[in-house]
């Protein structure tokens, strides 16, 4: 995660409200029971939660989660861009990028930043605005932002791909068995079935329980 103590002390530092216009002002929180289904993605703290017929925003910002967000979940962002028209509820900042610092560079610095000295609250942390402007950021050339952002987003793409890759092969190596073997549960080809000690010697440890004789494998049939 990042935090405070990880930003490169190389470059400058700004605080986030000095770069950023908070929009919260403009959101509007909108009950499940009084939305109208539309066409125009309905935000909050952690993604969209709907689609509505409505829109408050028409451009590119960042949403920052304010409460509810993954806060202290490092492999989960709390910082999400989004663009074109779209309704904003009041569990998330919403953050308008000045010309200071790049669009990308902003999501990917925000999105995985260890926010938690800047909330309050116990059961349920909350990061209000005045304490989300003072996060410190690095702010390196504008250049150098949009290199870091494309070099991330090139990272991320690769993740996303070979996550893709991992599930088909799992799917593959379970479609390959199935068709050699059918369900194991149903046997729908009939195979012998044996238990596991007449094909293998079963070593148990020392624990009282793999002493029991349910733990040895010539009661376990495979």
């Amino acid at each position: 995660m990042i935090s405070r103590g990880t930003i490169n002390k190389d470059w400058p530092h700004v605080e986030l409200g000095e770069v950023v216009e908070f929009l919260d002002h403009l959101r509007k929180p909108v009950t499940a029971k009084d939305r109208v289904a539309g066409p125009y993605p309905y935000y909050g703290a952690n993604g969209q939660q709907d689609s509505v017929d409505d829109y408050i925003f028409d451009e590119p910002l960042i949403l920052l989660a304010e409460d509810g967000g993954h806060f202290g979940e490092p492999e989960k962002t709390i910082a999400y861009q989004v663009e074109g028209k779209c309704w904003v509820n009041n569990h998330a900042h919403v953050l308008r990028p000045s010309d200071r610092i790049e669009i990308r560079f902003l999501c990917r610095h925000l999105e995985n930043y260890d926010v938690r000295p800047y909330t309050s609250g116990t059961t349920r942390l909350k990061l209000n605005k005045g304490k989300a402007a003072k996060i410190k950021l690095a702010l390196p050339p504008l250049e150098e932002q949009k290199r870091i952002a494309e070099l991330l987003d090139r990272a991320e793409a690769l993740r996303t791909r070979r996550r893709a890759a991992l599930g088909l092969l799992e799917e593959l190596t379970q479609s390959i068995f199935l068709d050699m073997f059918g369900d194991p549960v149903v046997n729908p080809r009939g195979l012998d079935k044996k238990k596991i000690g007449e094909i293998a010697t079963v070593i148990t440890g020392n624990t009282p329980s793999r002493k029991q004789p349910e733990y040895y494998g010539d009661h376990i049939e495979w």
